[in-house]
């Protein structure tokens, strides 16, 4: 019974990293995020950062505010 226990706690963790790197490599090719890239704000993630890091909010705001000025000068609106 515990080498069994053992050997599937083993298992998982073995599944586990590979899934990991597996991550890791395709984040290499640009093709997902996963730990190592920087996330631009995520819209799933948003109530719970607002809750754990409520400075977070601001920083989201300000790039959101700075973007959207941005491609107004770009396209000449706002003027």
């Amino acid at each position: 019974m515990w080498l069994t226990l053992g050997l599937i706690v083993i298992g998982v963790a073995i599944v586990g990293l590979s899934i990991d790197r597996l991550a890791l490599w395709m984040e290499s090719k640009g093709w997902i995020y996963w730990r190592r890239s920087e996330r631009r704000g995520s819209a799933s993630l948003g109530l719970l950062e607002t809750i754990y890091q409520p400075s977070m909010t601001h920083v989201f705001e300000e790039e959101t505010r700075e973007q959207t000025e941005a491609d107004q000068d770009e396209s000449g609106e706002g003027r």
